[in-house]
């Protein structure tokens, strides 16, 4: 996508895989509403915080910590038309699977007490025995859901800002009720579960 005769087309993306932050910072400069990065196996996604620092001994965790607020992420390169690239608002939503035992292994002290725990939303079905079911998803359903993707699609941002969404007055009512309630269930976990805590507000909203 171009938007004059003289510029250069920008590629159009939603979703990314197995990408360093380097190459990220570029796709968001040219996607400012942000992305999606989907990788089947989580455990290549903590892999890589290291695996793509030339031996340093540094991390890219502070990067990942900052993409959950949709923090600022500047990327200095050595080739390249652009030597430095400033994201103000570097948005990526993370998704993927894991095994309990290789998330308990990747997990370590260090993460944790960065907060890289507190921001991963998890869910563990209990186990189920196999059964064979013709059961799919519905046309119905599917076509409700691309509508509301193509609808958050066609929100255009506020020069290079995001839009705002403004919660509707019975909306309203249920978060305040909630966030009172909440509020007074994070007086009593302990100092562990409290980062937990204050992002399961936000993910809430």
């Amino acid at each position: 996508r171009a938007t004059g005769p003289d510029e250069k087309p920008k590629l159009v993306r939603h979703v990314v895989s197995d990408i360093t932050v380097e190459r990220l910072a570029e796709v968001l400069d040219e996607n400012p509403r942000g992305v999606l990065l989907f990788r089947d196996e989580l455990a290549g996604w903590f892999g890589s915080f290291r695996r793509y620092r030339g031996g340093d001994g540094g991390s890219d965790l502070s990067h990942w910590l900052e993409m959950f607020d949709a923090g600022e992420i500047v990327n200095d390169r050595k080739t390249g038309d652009k030597k430095t690239i400033i994201v103000r608002r570097a948005a990526v939503s993370i998704t993927g699977t894991i095994q309990p035992g290789t998330l308990a292994r990747h997990l370590t002290t260090e993460y944790l007490e960065a907060g890289l725990g507190a921001r991963l939303l998890m869910a563990w079905p209990e186990r189920q025995p196999k059964r064979w079911t013709e059961a799919d998803v519905s046309e119905s359903t599917l076509y409700r859901y691309r509508t509301l993707l193509d609808a958050l699609l066609k929100l255009e941002m506020d020069d290079g800002k995001p839009r705002e969404v403004h919660l509707s007055d019975e909306s309203r009512r249920l978060w305040v009720s909630f966030y009172d309630e909440w509020g007074e269930r994070q007086l009593n976990v302990d100092r562990e579960m409290r980062a937990v805590y204050s992002k399961l507000e936000g993910y809430t909203l």
